[in-house]
């Protein structure tokens, strides 16, 4: 796929993941943004916020910030190469973005996990263990 249909591809995998799930959560503010070819999510507590990325030269990142401004570090989740496989890199997109941003939406509060990372090229199994895990505790 070229940087714009897999962007639209993300893009379209991404509403899919949020509507259902501000429909079933109505405290969160959520805005998509299109600025200059480029995507923005952005979801807002109260609490904290994230924000995920889908640039038109076809990276994938997000940002979180807690209630204290603590975060706002970028996050890669996936750096384009033409020569990837892109719907598997869609799909597998999906899959975390879902499970991460259910997580985030059942338990905004995410004061000690500015910093988590998940990438498309590991398990990000740990990665949601410790959030869950930390979220119970809040």
């Amino acid at each position: 796929m070229e940087h714009l249909e897999f962007q639209a591809a993300l893009n379209d995998e991404l509403k899919n993941i949020v509507i259902p799930l501000t429909e079933q959560y109505k405290k969160y503010t959520v805005e998509f943004d299109n600025v200059r070819h480029n995507t923005y999510l952005t979801v807002k507590t109260g609490e904290s916020m994230i924000k995920v990325l889908l640039y038109q030269s076809g990276d994938v990142s997000y940002i979180m910030w807690d209630c204290l401004c603590i975060g706002g570090t970028e996050l890669f989740y996936y750096k384009y190469d033409s020569d990837d496989e892109h719907t598997k890199i869609v799909e597998k997109f999906g899959k975390d973005f879902k499970q991460f941003l259910a997580m985030y939406f059942k338990n905004p509060s995410i004061h000690d996990l500015t910093e988590l990372e998940i990438t498309y090229d590991s398990d990000n199994k740990e990665a949601f263990d410790e959030y869950e895990e930390i979220s119970m505790v809040n």
